[in-house]
Protein backbone atom coordinates (compact mmCIF):
# COMPACT_ATOMS: atom_id res chain seq x y z
CA UNK A 1 0.00 0.00 0.00
CA UNK A 2 2.80 2.78 0.63
CA UNK A 3 4.35 1.64 -2.85
CA UNK A 4 0.91 2.15 -4.17
CA UNK A 5 0.28 5.60 -2.34
CA UNK A 6 3.82 7.09 -3.70
CA UNK A 7 2.96 5.64 -7.30
CA UNK A 8 -0.24 7.38 -7.15
CA UNK A 9 1.55 10.86 -5.53
CA UNK A 10 4.18 10.34 -7.90
CA UNK A 11 1.66 9.61 -11.26
CA UNK A 12 -0.47 13.17 -9.90
CA UNK A 13 2.53 15.07 -9.57
CA UNK A 14 3.65 14.16 -13.01
CA UNK A 15 0.37 15.16 -14.37
CA UNK A 16 0.22 18.36 -12.87
CA UNK A 17 3.77 19.09 -14.08
CA UNK A 18 2.16 17.71 -17.56
CA UNK A 19 -0.98 20.46 -17.18
CA UNK A 20 1.42 23.35 -15.85
CA UNK A 21 3.46 22.59 -19.59
CA UNK A 22 0.34 22.75 -21.51
CA UNK A 23 -0.87 25.62 -19.96
CA UNK A 24 2.50 27.66 -20.68
CA UNK A 25 2.11 25.89 -24.05
CA UNK A 26 -1.37 27.23 -24.35
CA UNK A 27 -0.31 31.14 -23.10
CA UNK A 28 3.16 30.97 -25.42
CA UNK A 29 0.67 30.31 -28.25
CA UNK A 30 -2.09 32.27 -27.84
CA UNK A 31 0.86 35.25 -26.99
CA UNK A 32 2.20 34.51 -30.15
CA UNK A 33 -1.11 34.77 -31.85
CA UNK A 34 -1.83 38.14 -30.15
CA UNK A 35 1.62 39.45 -31.61
CA UNK A 36 0.66 38.57 -35.05
CA UNK A 37 -2.79 39.61 -35.09
CA UNK A 38 -1.45 43.15 -33.86
CA UNK A 39 1.66 43.25 -36.17
CA UNK A 40 -0.70 42.17 -38.71
CA UNK A 41 -3.37 45.23 -38.11
CA UNK A 42 -1.49 47.87 -36.59
CA UNK A 43 -0.93 49.20 -40.20
CA UNK A 44 -4.73 50.07 -40.38
CA UNK A 45 -5.05 51.60 -36.99
CA UNK A 46 -1.66 52.47 -35.48
CA UNK A 47 -1.95 52.20 -31.39
CA UNK A 48 0.44 51.70 -28.43
CA UNK A 49 -0.30 50.09 -25.27
CA UNK A 50 1.32 52.19 -22.09
CA UNK A 51 2.98 49.76 -20.25
CA UNK A 52 6.45 49.93 -18.60
CA UNK A 53 7.59 45.83 -19.28
CA UNK A 54 8.76 45.70 -22.69
CA UNK A 55 7.33 41.92 -23.04
CA UNK A 56 3.88 43.09 -21.54
CA UNK A 57 3.74 45.40 -24.02
CA UNK A 58 4.47 43.09 -27.57
CA UNK A 59 1.96 40.81 -26.44
CA UNK A 60 -1.00 43.45 -25.28
CA UNK A 61 -4.64 42.23 -24.99
CA UNK A 62 -5.70 41.43 -28.60
CA UNK A 63 -9.20 42.32 -27.65
CA UNK A 64 -8.71 46.21 -27.33
CA UNK A 65 -6.29 46.24 -30.55
CA UNK A 66 -9.27 44.71 -31.98
CA UNK A 67 -11.57 47.65 -31.06
CA UNK A 68 -9.16 50.41 -31.92
CA UNK A 69 -8.85 48.78 -35.77
CA UNK A 70 -12.61 48.29 -36.07
CA UNK A 71 -13.01 51.78 -34.40
CA UNK A 72 -10.59 53.32 -36.65
CA UNK A 73 -12.05 51.39 -39.90
CA UNK A 74 -15.17 52.67 -39.05
CA UNK A 75 -13.64 56.72 -38.37
CA UNK A 76 -11.90 56.60 -41.79
CA UNK A 77 -14.47 54.32 -43.90
CA UNK A 78 -17.80 55.03 -42.17
CA UNK A 79 -19.01 51.52 -42.48
CA UNK A 80 -20.38 50.23 -39.58
CA UNK A 81 -18.99 46.90 -37.81
CA UNK A 82 -21.28 45.52 -35.24
CA UNK A 83 -20.08 42.72 -32.80
CA UNK A 84 -22.44 40.40 -34.34
CA UNK A 85 -19.89 40.14 -37.28
CA UNK A 86 -17.04 39.26 -34.98
CA UNK A 87 -16.45 37.41 -31.62
CA UNK A 88 -13.72 37.64 -29.15
CA UNK A 89 -12.80 34.57 -26.64
CA UNK A 90 -9.68 32.89 -26.59
CA UNK A 91 -9.29 33.56 -30.14
CA UNK A 92 -10.70 36.31 -32.61
CA UNK A 93 -13.80 35.17 -34.83
CA UNK A 94 -14.73 36.76 -38.11
CA UNK A 95 -17.50 36.17 -40.46
CA UNK A 96 -17.20 35.79 -43.68
CA UNK A 97 -15.82 38.59 -46.00
CA UNK A 98 -14.04 40.74 -42.47
CA UNK A 99 -11.14 39.25 -43.10
CA UNK A 100 -10.97 40.20 -46.60
CA UNK A 101 -12.24 43.48 -46.02
CA UNK A 102 -9.37 44.02 -43.68
CA UNK A 103 -6.99 42.66 -44.83
CA UNK A 104 -8.38 45.27 -48.01
CA UNK A 105 -7.87 47.86 -45.91
CA UNK A 106 -4.46 47.39 -45.13
CA UNK A 107 -3.33 47.47 -48.44
CA UNK A 108 -5.33 50.42 -48.80
CA UNK A 109 -3.63 51.79 -46.14
CA UNK A 110 0.07 50.70 -47.34
CA UNK A 111 -0.13 51.90 -50.36
CA UNK A 112 -1.30 55.50 -49.05
CA UNK A 113 1.89 55.32 -46.71
CA UNK A 114 4.06 54.45 -49.86
CA UNK A 115 2.49 56.92 -51.67
CA UNK A 116 3.00 59.86 -48.94
CA UNK A 117 6.57 58.71 -48.45
CA UNK A 118 7.07 58.70 -52.46
CA UNK A 119 6.16 62.30 -52.32
CA UNK A 120 8.49 63.45 -49.43
CA UNK A 121 11.07 61.83 -51.04
CA UNK A 122 10.01 63.93 -54.30
CA UNK A 123 9.88 66.98 -52.14
CA UNK A 124 12.91 66.52 -50.77
CA UNK A 125 15.02 65.70 -54.04
CA UNK A 126 12.73 69.30 -55.69
CA UNK A 127 13.65 71.14 -52.70
CA UNK A 128 17.82 70.19 -52.84
CA UNK A 129 17.53 71.17 -56.93
CA UNK A 130 16.08 74.02 -56.16
CA UNK A 131 18.54 75.07 -53.52
CA UNK A 132 21.23 74.28 -55.76
CA UNK A 133 19.57 76.19 -59.21
CA UNK A 134 19.62 79.35 -56.83
CA UNK A 135 22.80 78.98 -56.00
CA UNK A 136 24.31 78.29 -59.63
CA UNK A 137 21.56 81.70 -59.96
CA UNK A 138 23.33 83.96 -57.81
CA UNK A 139 27.37 81.98 -59.05
CA UNK A 140 25.97 83.74 -62.89
CA UNK A 141 24.82 86.80 -61.34
CA UNK A 142 28.04 87.47 -59.94
CA UNK A 143 30.10 86.06 -62.71
CA UNK A 144 27.73 88.66 -65.20
CA UNK A 145 28.02 91.90 -62.69
CA UNK A 146 32.08 91.12 -62.73
CA UNK A 147 32.51 90.72 -66.42
CA UNK A 148 30.30 94.20 -66.94
CA UNK A 149 32.01 95.65 -64.39
CA UNK A 150 35.60 94.62 -66.33
CA UNK A 151 34.24 95.63 -69.79
CA UNK A 152 33.33 99.07 -68.49
CA UNK A 153 37.43 99.88 -67.50
CA UNK A 154 39.31 97.75 -69.02
CA UNK A 155 39.87 100.60 -71.43
CA UNK A 156 40.08 102.75 -68.77
CA UNK A 157 44.18 104.24 -68.37
CA UNK A 158 44.07 104.04 -64.98
CA UNK A 159 42.92 100.56 -64.58
CA UNK A 160 45.72 99.96 -67.14
CA UNK A 161 48.06 101.65 -65.11
CA UNK A 162 46.89 99.35 -62.24
CA UNK A 163 47.08 96.05 -63.92
CA UNK A 164 51.09 96.86 -65.11
CA UNK A 165 52.02 98.09 -61.25
CA UNK A 166 50.03 95.40 -59.42
CA UNK A 167 52.76 92.60 -60.03
CA UNK A 168 55.06 95.03 -59.20
CA UNK A 169 53.48 95.50 -56.44
CA UNK A 170 54.00 91.55 -55.46
CA UNK A 171 57.07 91.91 -56.33
CA UNK A 172 58.13 93.97 -53.85
CA UNK A 173 56.17 92.35 -51.34
CA UNK A 174 57.85 88.88 -51.63
CA UNK A 175 61.26 90.68 -51.39
CA UNK A 176 60.17 92.75 -47.88
CA UNK A 177 58.90 89.31 -47.20
CA UNK A 178 62.69 87.29 -48.10
CA UNK A 179 64.46 90.15 -46.50
CA UNK A 180 62.04 89.93 -42.97
CA UNK A 181 63.25 86.11 -43.08
CA UNK A 182 67.07 86.35 -43.58
CA UNK A 183 66.93 88.60 -40.88
CA UNK A 184 64.95 86.12 -38.83
CA UNK A 185 67.63 83.08 -40.01
CA UNK A 186 70.59 85.20 -39.05
CA UNK A 187 69.06 85.95 -35.54
CA UNK A 188 68.90 82.20 -35.02
CA UNK A 189 72.44 81.32 -36.54
CA UNK A 190 73.32 83.98 -33.56
CA UNK A 191 71.33 82.44 -30.71
CA UNK A 192 72.47 78.97 -32.01
CA UNK A 193 76.20 80.31 -31.86
CA UNK A 194 76.16 80.99 -28.19
CA UNK A 195 74.01 77.98 -27.60
CA UNK A 196 77.04 76.21 -28.78
CA UNK A 197 79.45 78.20 -26.85
CA UNK A 198 77.72 77.47 -23.46
CA UNK A 199 77.44 73.76 -24.62
CA UNK A 200 81.37 73.71 -25.44
CA UNK A 201 81.76 75.44 -21.94
CA UNK A 202 79.86 73.66 -19.91
CA UNK A 203 81.09 70.54 -21.48
CA UNK A 204 85.05 71.96 -20.26
CA UNK A 205 83.66 72.17 -17.02
CA UNK A 206 82.49 68.67 -16.77
CA UNK A 207 85.02 67.44 -17.91
CA UNK A 208 87.37 69.37 -14.98
CA UNK A 209 84.76 68.46 -12.31
CA UNK A 210 84.81 64.88 -13.57
CA UNK A 211 89.24 64.96 -13.31
CA UNK A 212 88.81 66.61 -10.28
CA UNK A 213 86.26 64.27 -8.60
CA UNK A 214 88.91 61.44 -9.75
CA UNK A 215 91.95 62.65 -7.96
CA UNK A 216 89.87 62.98 -5.16
CA UNK A 217 88.84 59.47 -4.81
CA UNK A 218 92.87 58.61 -5.40
CA UNK A 219 93.57 60.91 -2.50
CA UNK A 220 90.78 59.10 -0.53
CA UNK A 221 91.81 55.56 -1.43
CA UNK A 222 95.75 56.34 -0.38
CA UNK A 223 94.97 57.71 2.85
CA UNK A 224 92.08 54.89 3.90
CA UNK A 225 95.00 52.66 2.57
CA UNK A 226 97.44 54.51 4.89
CA UNK A 227 95.10 54.30 7.40
CA UNK A 228 94.95 50.30 7.75
CA UNK A 229 98.49 50.07 7.68
CA UNK A 230 99.24 52.23 10.53
CA UNK A 231 96.09 50.64 12.38
CA UNK A 232 97.89 47.09 11.87
CA UNK A 233 101.19 48.09 12.86
CA UNK A 234 99.60 49.61 15.99
CA UNK A 235 98.42 46.50 16.63
CA UNK A 236 100.85 44.37 16.02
Amino acid sequence: MPNSSGLMTSTAYVELKTNRVKEVELNNKQKDLELKFRNKVVTIAPFKINCDDEKEQKVSSWKYATYTVFGAVRASTGRQLSQTRYRTDLEIFFRSGILTYLEAQRDEKLTGNVIQLQARCRGYLARSKLYKLKVQDVAVRCIQRNVRKFMSVRDWPWWRLLVRVTPLLNVYRIEEQLRLNMEELEQLKVKVEKLEQERTHLKHENDRLEAKLANALVVLSSTAEDGEIEVRISVG
